[in-house]
């Protein structure tokens, strides 16, 4: 590759990373023009460090099919002996940023398992390098960010030095453009993971001034878990957040299957929105909430002795809510607001008192379709901060005593 090639090169590198170029074109291309360039790739890889909740880490491999090998990795990983035992951990470890090992002939040096399978396939050079995305993180660690990226040949006599200046020339530019490319993903997903996917997209979009609001018609869904004080009481602090998360998982994963937004975990009680255009939202949180109560009640049966008088309460209501931030100049939290809401929350109170797990309001029963049988007169009552009573409704969760 001419000095000018590599220029250009490096401009491709540069615009992709600023225009958020996909992770795997960018490593797919990188590897190309390290072919042309002559270094005889025969595998490569890139592996990465992520700030997911569920996800803590993920790696591509290319092959000379020019296919993309992807795998995705639990918080679990790092105690795995395929990373524990691998050359690039012992390079991060031992602060090496890059390492060569031949794995060939008398100056061959095969000291991890996966360079002794690539000395077994016929692969004659192995060369590593690691760049953190922070001054002082340590890759190996909860949190950090950074990459590490491999590349094995297979060509008799392995690696040239030119090959090596090369990588070492284009390796720190291809990293500013991976961290480039990927802050953006990463700081979406944490939007999303503490904001919900909607109001991460609103605050991404640019949807952050104090006081700006937005008026949607929507259903609100608004649960709460009995039984949880005194269950906490007596339950040790790792069971009592373990079944919290369960119970998260349970109420959520309902909300999530119907098209539902969660919004805010209050405590033991979860704010949730179905606001979809095109859908009958109420019909969405209809089925959430019957789930829910199905699963919450074959959680607490499957929980012990302790979590066996846990249940849920739901409020179903329909109306105008205002999406906005509110808080202090410094402290603004992106949620939902109005009457409707408060009236959802006071609404879920009764439920308790009236023996039943879903209460539904009459404007929400009125937007039923077909689905309205499962709904029972409740009578009127009296809600807490409103100045008339209401009419409710108790859904019925068995499917043949509605019929």
């Amino acid at each position: 590759m001419t000095r000018p090639d590599v220029q250009q090169f490096e401009h491709w590198l540069a615009e992709g990373g600023l225009r958020n170029m996909p992770l795997s074109d960018l490593f797919n291309g990188f590897t190309q023009h390290l072919l042309e360039g002559g270094v005889p790739v025969s595998r490569a890889y890139f592996g990465m460090s992520t700030r997911h909740p569920l996800i803590q880490a993920f790696d591509m491999t290319w092959e000379p099919d020019n296919a993309l090998y992807h795998t995705q990795f639990d918080h679990s990983w790092r105690r795995r002996s395929a990373w524990t035992d691998s050359p690039l951990r012992h390079m991060i470890m031992e602060h090496l940023p890059r390492m060569r090992r031949v794995l060939t002939g008398p100056q061959a040096v095969v000291d991890f398992p996966v360079l002794e399978e690539l000395a077994e396939r016929g692969f004659t050079d192995w060369y590593g390098a690691i760049s953190g995305f922070e001054a002082d993180s340590i890759l190996d660690e909860p949190g950090s960010l950074g990459m590490a990226c491999s590349w094995s040949t297979d060509r008799p006599g392995g690696l040239s030095e030119e090959n090596l200046a090369l990588i070492n020339r284009l390796f720190p530019i291809f990293a500013v453009s991976i961290k480039a490319a990927v802050l953006p993903i990463i700081t979406r997903t944490l939007l999303g993971a503490y904001l919900g996917t909607d109001a991460a997209q609103r605050v991404w979009s640019g949807a952050t001034a104090r006081g700006s609001i937005e008026r949607v018609e929507a259903a609100i869904f608004f649960s709460d878990l009995r039984g949880f004080t005194a269950f906490a009481e007596q339950a040790s602090s790792e069971l009592v957040m373990a079944t919290l998360n369960r119970y998260f998982d349970s109420v959520g994963a309902a909300i999530v299957k119907e098209g539902g937004e969660i919004l805010k975990f209050m405590g033991d009680g979860i704010l949730a929105t179905f606001a979809q255009p095109e859908a009958n939202v109420c019909e969405q949180a209809l089925r959430a909430a019957r789930r829910a109560v199905r699963d919450v009640a074959a959680l607490a049966k499957s929980g012990g002795e302790a979590a066996g008088h846990l249940g849920l309460g739901i409020a179903l209501h329909k109306g105008e809510v205002l999406y906005g931030n509110v808080g202090t100049p410094e402290r603004l939290d992106f949620t939902m607001i109005g009457p409707a809401v408060n009236e959802a929350a006071r609404m879920e109170k009764l439920t308790k008192s009236l023996g039943c797990a879903i209460l539904a309001s009459d404007a929400f029963q009125a937007a039923l379709g077909d689905s309205r049988r499962l709904l029972q007169p409740a009578g009127v009552h009296a809600i807490s901060g409103l100045s008339a009573p209401r009419a409710l409704y108790v859904v019925v969760l068995d499917d043949k005593a509605a019929a």
